[in-house]
């Protein structure tokens, strides 16, 4: 990781390895892992295969690296994702009991009024 310490080329190439890998991840969405080729890539970003192959030494390291992070994004956001359905699993279990205080009389003709007045 870089900090303000980090000698400038190094940022550099992390920063260019960091397009890379960006790049790499929508070559892939888009085409799939057969039909990636490191020349779209290369193509894609406009720098040639040598320039690839100086920051991965190969289409199988490179194509590890990109899903390796999209993985570690999903367990980042994993705790996120989880409490986020624990909370709507809690209001789906509380979704019969306020249905019941609106399903009155008076509820259903506010209702009624409502839908009539956005007919045309």
């Amino acid at each position: 990781m870089t900090g303000p310490s980090t000698p400038l080329r190094q940022r550099a190439r992390e920063f260019r390895e960091r397009e890379m890998l960006r790049g790499a991840a929508r070559l892939l969405a888009a085409k799939g892992c057969r039909a990636f080729t490191m020349d779209d890539l290369a193509r894609a970003l406009g720098v040639s295969k040598v320039t690839l192959y100086g920051y991965f030494r190969s289409r199988d390291e490179l194509l590890a690296r990109v899903v390796g992070e999209a993985v570690a994004a999903l367990v980042e956001d994993l705790p996120w994702v989880l409490d986020y359905a624990v909370a709507a699993g809690a209001h789906l279990v509380e979704l019969p009991a306020k249905w019941q205080e609106l399903d009155t009389p008076e509820h259903l003709a506010l209702v009624d009024q409502l839908l009539r007045a956005n007919e045309p």
